[in-house]
Parts: structure tokens; C-alpha cells; sequence
């Protein structure tokens, strides 16, 4: 995972003794737990950018921003959530383009090493019309489910937009 983080920060023009103390940020880290009076073995963490350090929103933000490269959709990103949104009269046209958008993600996640949660991965349709069939979407191997109110960065979204 170092080796890609430091390849990200590369491609954002960081060379030389700054991408080496990156690099040494972010790499050959280990811990130990303790519980009680019981400290755990040492293991070794793969998982580079550390959570609440003042340098991870930035470090994440670099790893994450080129995940919307090859999508046909509208991609949204706020710190570790991620939205995809599409418009169109045909629902037929709306499933095609979020299934390949979905697809992209899925190889882009193998590709960086960083998992999404399907089962969090939620759908909500916004429609003035009645729709007889829903568009089947799909994302790591599961079909994804609709909902008729979602919670998205602290709001609540219905599909009414009430």
C-alpha cells in the first residue's frame, strides 16, 4: 500500500526527500494493543494512512481523487463518502450507465487496494413519473437494493424529496 500511495503522491508532482519522508510516514508501522494489564504481539498494519492524524483527510483525499476517472455518471466525493448520480427520461439508459460507473469503482478498488461496503451501498430513485420497472443495479457481485429515504452526510433524502 505504500508503494501506492507514494506512486499517488508521484503523479501530484512530490519527489525527491519529500516523498521519502512521505514514504516513511506512511510505511513499516506496527502495533500492539493493550486491554486490561494483557499487551497483545506486535502486528504489522497495512493500512498506511493513519485515522485522525492531521495529515489523513489530505493523504486520503490524494489516494481517492482519481476514482471518477472513466465514469459516465456524475461522481460525488466527501471525505470517505461517495455518490453517484444519473439523469435521464430513459431508465433503460440510467441502468447501463450507473452498472458500468459500479464496474469502474469495483476494478478501481482492486486496483488501490481500498474496499467498499455493498452492503451500505444503497439506491434511491427520484422520479415526477410512476415507474413500472427499477433499474437492476449491481456492485461487487450484489444487487443493490432501493430504498425510499437514505441518510447522505447527515441529511435525510427521501425520494418524494420531501
Amino acid at each position: 500500500m505504500a508503494q501506492r500511495s507514494s506512486f499517488k503522491l508521484q503523479t501530484y508532482g512530490i519527489s525527491g526527500d519529500l516523498l521519502d519522508w512521505f514514504s516513511s510516514y506512511l510505511g513499516h508501522r506496527s502495533q500492539k494493543v493493550m486491554y486490561k494489564d494483557q499487551l497483545s504481539s506486535q502486528l504489522d498494519i497495512f493500512s498506511v494512512v493513519l485515522q485522525g492524524s492531521v495529515l489523513g483527510p489530505l493523504l486520503f483525499l490524494i489516494y481517492v481523487n482519481d476514482i471518477a476517472e472513466n465514469m459516465l455518471t456524475m461522481c460525488r466525493l466527501f471525505a470517505d463518502d461517495s455518490s453517484l448520480q444519473q439523469s435521464s427520461y430513459n431508465v433503460l439508459d440510467i441502468e447501463q450507465k450507473l452498472n458500468h460507473d459500479l464496474h469502474v469503482l469495483e476494478l478501481w478498488s482492486n486496483k488501490w487496494l481500498l474496499k467498499f461496503n455493498s452492503s451500505k451501498t444503497k439506491v434511491i430513485f427520484f422520479s415526477k413519473n410512476e415507474i413500472s420497472v427499477m433499474p437492476k443495479l449491481f456492485f461487487n457481485g450484489d444487487r443493490l437494493e432501493f430504498v425510499p429515504v437514505h441518510r447522505h452526510l447527515g441529511l435525510l433524502i427521501s425520494e418524494s424529496l420531501s
